[in-house]
């Protein structure tokens, strides 16, 4: 059986990807997780951290703590891709292929085209009970974007803090 070895890249403290993709893929994908802390200093506008930790120094250095070696890297926070837009996240995801000389995917346009290469024009988008209708919104604009049609719905079921989502939440 092939494996693919994956270093994603994370802001969220609540378990995701590295128990997600495992999962999906029968057990085909490792991932070598590397969670972004938030920045220290406070931050004037809600997730404003989240964009900070989307940044090229924050990223670098995220790379830097994965251990190596991988296949590819993945920045796994869609949220981002909704508060960054696509353009901006085109520029994160080459970025990161250029830099770190592996291939780069991006959870946002990972998704639009996914589903778009499937055909897809409908989608509903599940958030956790924390996000904002602010952020409903950007995700609703983003994959319009995409020519999709999203409608967002609340995960309820999911503590309201990330920190105490367990992997079994996940599922």
């Amino acid at each position: 059986m092939d494996r693919l070895t994956i270093g994603v890249l994370t802001p969220h403290v609540a378990p995701g990807p590295e128990v997600e993709l495992p999962t999906a893929s029968a057990g085909r994908v490792t991932v070598h997780l590397s969670r972004v802390p938030a920045p220290v200093a406070e931050q004037s506008r809600p997730w404003d951290s989240l964009r900070a930790q989307a940044a090229a120094a924050a990223l670098d250095h995220a790379v830097g703590l994965i251990k190596l070696p991988v296949g590819m890297l993945a920045w796994a926070s869609t949220t981002t891709s909704y508060l960054i837009g696509a353009l901006a996240e085109r520029d994160l995801r080459q970025r990161l292929n250029d830099r770190h000389q592996l291939p780069a995917v991006t959870g946002g346009l990972a998704a639009a085209d996914a589903l778009t290469w499937l055909g897809a024009s409908d989608l509903l988008v599940v958030h956790p009970p924390w996000f904002d209708v602010d952020l409903d919104h950007l995700a609703v604009s983003y994959f319009a974007k995409h020519g999709l049609t999203a409608r967002v719905v609340r995960a309820t079921a999911l503590p309201a803090d990330p920190a105490s989502v367990q992997t079994r939440d996940v599922i």
